[in-house]
């Protein structure tokens, strides 16, 4: 099944898109930034193409916007900010949350179809990631009213002192591909309902999942400027972050990209939360139930075809139970359906572009030179798409990169350990600090191994994943800061102290 069929729903995201781009009348102001990127900023510096990684087809292309329309919408977010939406009550922009949940729920089978052709996720795959935008929109509809109620400070020895939260104003958010719905959501809602207005510039593998996501809002009855998509070319983000109306920074991606953001964030004196790359150890200890395991090994690495920031990419297993798990594991990959993401039985699609799947290819093959046992995949599959075919290491040791580095594909990389003391030195041999797992029955014991993990998220008898009502983040090279739950209302939000006391009192 092809887009072009969807015919109607093509011709609403063109609209959207002409709404995007509309030059806004009032004048610029950003002009002090160290400019490496103004030569003939009124023009789009370049189109991008949208390539269907099952068909291997283009899909769509679309104009770069230029420095001079992103900062057009830039205007239009902080005149949304300062004239209409912090003076807004909760209470009213949590209701705009519910009210998107309900038009995007109405609209599910038609927006999770352009997952699949953009970027090759299976059809149940992307229903379900749908699903989890509308938990989140619901969630922080019902719940930011009372999350943002102001904190009294009762410890205080006279009169009245308490914490009020406070919108920003405009914040930019860089978001990946792999998840092209979720990623702007969990970024959008809370910061929608504290107050703020947000720039969102989405990869442009995926950028009519992200116009459907703007008219969603647009339709929901957002104030114009509230919500804006854009596409600029990543060499000019530098002007974004530079304008002194935008107050917060937020990415989703790489260590390098991460690296950058937060450089300019820190030379312009930005907020800024980084959720990065991960490398997630799943440990399986003697008492785990190993079917149980086994399930959380195949669904946790080869999820999304393994394009995952908190997908399991180091497998420890104790060596007592290793033998059992690995022919397990490589049991249950061979049941796994491999097909067109636009069939309702496919499980495991394609690489969501050529050049990511020769990066995961090329690690593939780096990984079995520097001496791991290659069990199964490690190749290209001979049909149509950018396909890799589930791959399955033994012997991954230090120094090769299914140890050292984030593979994001479909690479199952098993480690053997001689008892849970090398399981957690292993799990914590890392740069990364992102989500890990634990599979043991004895529960007691399992949280007690969870608290010598160096990770932002610790799941037990679970692959890592993401709930609305769960603070999401990383320590060290994963980045820093939280998406979700309560935590995200606050993020970008000034904590403010309100103190009502006396000339002769002592504070």
């Amino acid at each position: 099944m092809s887009i072009g069929r969807q015919h109607s729903f093509d011709s609403k995201l063109n609209t959207l898109f002409v709404c995007c781009k509309r030059i806004h009348e009032q004048s610029c102001s950003y002009t002090q930034w160290n400019n490496k990127s103004t030569t003939n900023n009124t023009m789009s510096k370049s189109t991008f193409k949208i390539i269907n990684p099952y068909t291997e087809q283009v899909e769509k292309e679309y104009p770069y916007h230029s420095v001079d329309e992103s900062m057009q919408l830039l205007d239009k977010a902080d005149q949304a900010f300062h004239s209409v939406w912090k003076k807004k009550d909760v209470s009213e922009r949590a209701q705009l949350l519910l009210k998107s949940a309900e038009i995007l729920e109405s609209r599910k089978s038609e927006i999770a179809k352009l997952a699949c052709v953009e970027m090759g996720k299976p059809l149940t795959s992307s229903e379900g990631e749908i699903d989890y935008c509308i938990q989140i929109l619901k969630y922080y509809g019902e719940n930011a009213a009372r999350f943002l109620e102001d904190q009294s400070i009762s410890e205080i020895e006279h009169g009245e002192a308490y914490v009020t939260h406070e919108p920003l104003g405009v914040l930019l958010s860089v978001q990946p591909w792999n998840f092209p719905f979720s990623q702007l959501i969990r970024f959008a809602a809370p910061n929608i309902a504290t107050g703020n207005t947000i720039l969102m510039k989405p990869t442009t593998a995926v950028y009519q999942c992200a116009l459907a996501i703007q008219k969603v809002f647009v339709d929901a009855g957002l104030p114009e400027g509230v919500y804006n998509t854009f596409a600029i070319d990543t060499d000019e983000i530098e002007a974004i972050v530079a304008d002194k109306r935008v107050r917060g920074v937020m990415l989703t991606g790489s260590e390098k990209a991460g690296a950058s953001i937060a450089a300019l964030a820190g030379r312009y004196l930005k907020k800024s939360v980084l959720e990065l790359g991960g490398s997630d150890p799943l440990i399986v200890l003697e008492k785990a139930d190993l079917d149980k395991a086994t399930k959380g090994i195949v669904q946790g690495r080869l999820e999304n075809s393994g394009q995952v920031c908190t997908s399991s990419k180091r497998i420890i297993v104790v060596e007592s139970v290793y033998e059992q798990i690995e022919a397990k594991v490589k049991a249950a990959m061979a049941k796994v359906k491999i097909g067109d993401p636009l069939e309702s039985d496919t499980e495991f699609g394609p690489m969501s572009s050529e050049r990511q799947m020769d990066t995961v290819l090329k690690q593939i093959k780096e990984t079995e030179n520097n001496g791991a046992t290659l069990l199964a995949g490690g190749k290209r599959l001979e049909q149509k798409g950018f396909f890799i075919a589930p791959t399955l290491f033994s012997n991954v040791k230090k120094g090769q990169p299914a140890y050292d580095e984030e593979i994001f594909g479909p690479v199952i990389a098993l480690i053997k350990v001689k008892d849970d003391e090398e399981a957690i030195n292993v799990a914590n041999d890392s740069h990364f600090g992102l989500g890990s797992t634990i599979f043991c029955e004895d529960i007691p014991h399992a949280k007690s191994v969870a608290k010598r993990i160096d990770a932002g998220m610790v799941f037990i008898n679970r692959p890592t994943t993401s709930s609305p009502q769960l603070p999401f983040g990383g320590v060290k090279n994963s980045g820093y800061g939280r998406e979700l739950s309560w935590l995200a209302l606050t993020e970008f939000a000034n904590q403010k102290l309100v103190r009502v006391t006396d000339i002769e009192a002592p504070y």
